[in-house]
């Protein structure tokens, strides 16, 4: 689980069958967290994941597909476009929280 560098929303990975990331939006009145988004992880078994510095995009580490995929994230929405890049990883199971 990760929040967004202002702490509006939350992303999820799903391992397994599932292999998805789901994001949660705080809601302003009841400050709950609303289910607004999942989406496929781009590999096999998201090992872990992590938000940029900036929040601007998500790295998703697929551990049985040997590969780490990246996500745009709209700052505004929290919502994830699965980008082009994709680089080969043998196992990668964890990614180091992302600095400026």
């Amino acid at each position: 689980m990760r929040i967004s560098p202002d702490g509006k929303h939350v992303y999820v990975s799903n391992r397994g069958e599932a292999n998805t990331i789901s994001v949660f939006q705080q809601m302003e009145i009841s400050n709950d967290f609303e289910r607004i988004q999942v989406i496929a992880s781009g590999g096999s078994m998201p090992r872990n994941f992590n938000l940029t510095a900036d929040g601007k995009y998500i790295l998703a580490a697929h551990q049985a597909s040997n590969d780490i995929v990246v996500f745009k994230r709209d700052s505004d929405s929290g919502i994830l476009t699965q980008t082009n890049w994709k680089v080969a990883v043998n196992k990668p199971v964890y990614l180091f929280p992302l600095k400026n």
